[in-house]
């Protein structure tokens, strides 16, 4: 099998959803711009993660609050599970920034800092190379290790919002993980359902985003 073929998947699955989420928006001319909102938002999410392990099912849960039009601090967690004995949570705390506010469909870069924490049942699933020097197997046989390390998450997707509370967010996150100059990566493309407490103003307009 193609080891390419599980994130051309993923890729043709996220391309899809933006596809179908902004078809009835082209219609859209403009939308009420009058509201500001520093809010809260949060949202949950579910995708496919790949990474030295294989491809992996993927659940998430976001916490924002809107700093401006722009910038919002996010605190987010994600599951990853392999199956057979394998498990990832990563937690972290990042920035978002919105490069076009207050438009109906609004692209977004994010980046912060978090754990990366791992599970292997060695009797089910074989350690990855990047966790094996730390596994003494002779002792390890027939139990499970856990793994805590340092994590960086950078990643990028778009905002579409079907309502001024309710929006969908497809993106592509990239966890960068750390233990001495070792990395390990893992990447993951998800489709959030995200509730905004407080109206977020938008617009189909590009005078009124300027």
């Amino acid at each position: 099998m193609n080891d390419r073929a599980p994130l051309s998947c993923i890729g043709s699955f996220a391309a899809a959803m933006v596809l179908l989420a902004c078809t009835p928006l082209a219609a859209q001319s403009t939308v009420d711009a009058a509201r500001v909102g520093h809010g809260t938002t949060a949202a949950v999410a579910a995708g496919l993660a790949s990474d030295d392990t294989g491809v992996a099912a993927v659940a998430a849960g976001t916490i924002a609050w809107q700093v401006d039009s722009r910038a919002s601090v996010v605190s987010t967690f994600h599951w990853l599970h392999h199956g057979r004995g394998a498990d990832a949570f990563a937690g972290a705390f990042a920035v978002d920034v919105n490069l076009l506010p207050r438009r109906v469909a609004s692209p977004f870069v994010e980046g912060g800092f978090g754990l990366y924490r791992a599970f292997f049942d060695v009797a089910r699933r074989a350690v990855p190379p990047f966790y094996r020097d730390r596994v003494n197997m002779a002792n390890a046989a027939g139990t499970t290790v856990s793994f805590a390390d340092p994590m960086m998450i950078v990643g990028a997707g778009i905002n579409i919002y079907a309502t001024p509370h309710f929006a969908l967010r497809p993106q592509v996150e990239a966890f960068v993980v750390a233990h001495g100059s070792q990395r390990y990566i893992a990447t993951a493309i998800t489709v959030r359902v995200a509730y905004n407490l407080e109206h977020h103003p938008f617009t189909s307009n590009p005078e009124v985003s300027r």
